[in-house]
């Protein structure tokens, strides 16, 4: 017998180590840097835990696992994709537009989820559809090797890259050497 997982158990498990950047509460307070990181690393973990679901059962508990993970894993796309486009490196922006374009190419597949790409690239759920999709179309599009799932992983590879190569700098400048003016 499995156990149902909430929504916002997973949220606390995809954010580990920065719990508090789940919510918009928490958000308020952090740079802009942290928040990049924490979202991308959210969103490897969430990826692994999409990919790793058993599709292939249909028990009610498993399906309820399955919704509270993919709106959770919306939860923290979302985060990602706004929090990488406001960042002040164009190295971080520029791969937010690419996931976001990337997603575009799966739009078809997430609207059969109740899944749409909104205008400025989140996605947004209709939890209602997203409820009676079936197990068989959530697993084409988010089980560990769709080409959707492996092709996010790589991003978030190219946006730790570039997260790892832009010092923490908490005044919003490009250059690090730009604080000696602050001396």
């Amino acid at each position: 017998m499995s156990m149902n997982i909430s929504s916002s158990y997973i949220m606390r498990n995809v954010y580990q180590g920065y719990s508090d950047l789940k919510d918009e509460a928490g958000r308020k307070h952090a740079t802009k840097h942290e928040l990049v990181d924490a979202d991308r690393r959210a969103m490897v973990r969430a990826l692994d835990r999409i990919g790793d679901l058993d599709y292939e059962d249909t028990d009610r508990t498993n399906t309820k696992n399955i919704y509270n993970m993919l709106t959770s894993y919306i939860d923290v796309y979302n985060h990602a994709v706004t929090s990488a486009g406001d960042s002040d490196s164009n190295d971080i922006k520029r791969t937010a537009a690419k996931m976001k374009n990337f997603t575009k190419e799966y739009a078809d597949e997430l609207e059969e989820l109740g899944i749409t790409i909104k205008s400025d690239g989140s996605l947004k759920v209709d939890k209602k559809e997203l409820k009676s999709a079936t197990t068989k179309a959530v697993k084409k599009v988010f089980s560990g090797d769709s080409d959707y799932v492996s092709g996010m992983k790589k991003l978030m590879k190219k946006l730790r890259n570039h997260v790892n190569r832009e010092p923490e700098n908490d005044f919003g400048m490009e250059d690090q050497s730009s604080l000696n003016l602050l001396v």
